[in-house]
This record gives C-alpha cells, structure tokens and sequence, in this order.
C-alpha cells in the first residue's frame, strides 16, 4: 500500500507537470505571433519615390477608399509585412482585383495611375 501511494503520488506530480509545460508552450508561441498593423503607403512615382502617404487604421477585409488627390495617382506602393490587398480602379472594390504584398515598385499596367480601392488581408 505505501508504494501504490508513492506510485499515485508520483503519477499526479508527473500528469501535473506535463499539463504545465502544455500551458507555458502555448503562452509564448501566442505572444510572439504579433502581428504588424496594416497599413498602406502608395508613392507618386515609381521605384518607391516621389511624394508618399501612409493610410494605418485600415480594417481587413473592407474596402477601403484612399483620399480624393490620392486617386489614380499612385505608381507604388507598400503593403505592410503579413497583409496581402486586393486593389481596384474602381471606387467600390467590385470586379477582378490585383492582389499586390510587400514592396511594389512598380505597379502593373492596369493599376498603375489607377488605384481608387483596396481591400486588405491576412494571409
């Protein structure tokens, strides 16, 4: 009987900590995984030059509209790390999108000059 006591001791000290590391695990995975705000900077030139504007407060997977002396007039264009947009040259998001990440430099012919919505996501 003293050993099956000792065993059952030693089993709940065992079960007790294994569900400890399972928890401590999960914790810092969890917290390491942060993720950048979304933002979008378009550039009025190509090659990431020019007069810039940096849109933050965008919410994912709404469209959203840049401002009125920004459309159509963007050449380039930044997408921040872990976000992927869909872009338009329409002003409701509708219709075959160009989904663009990271550092665009120079944008694709049908965008180029041609930005008026993006919807953006995590991917």
């Amino acid at each position: 009987m003293h050993f099956t006591s000792k065993l059952t001791g030693l089993l709940m000290i065992i079960a007790a900590s294994a569900m400890s590391v399972q928890a401590l695990a999960a914790v810092p995975r969890d917290a390491e995984v942060r993720q950048e705000e979304l933002s979008v900077t378009l550039f009025d030139k190509p090659s990431i030059s020019g007069e810039s504007i940096t849109f933050t407060g965008i919410e994912e997977g709404v469209s959203f509209h840049p401002r009125d002396d920004w459309l159509d007039r963007a050449r380039s264009l930044i997408v921040s790390d872990g976000y992927t947009c869909a872009f338009f040259n329409s002003s409701d998001s509708r219709g075959d999108g160009i989904y663009l990440s990271g550092t665009n430099a120079n944008l694709p012919t049908e965008l180029d000059k041609a930005i008026e919505s993006f919807t953006c996501f995590n991917f």
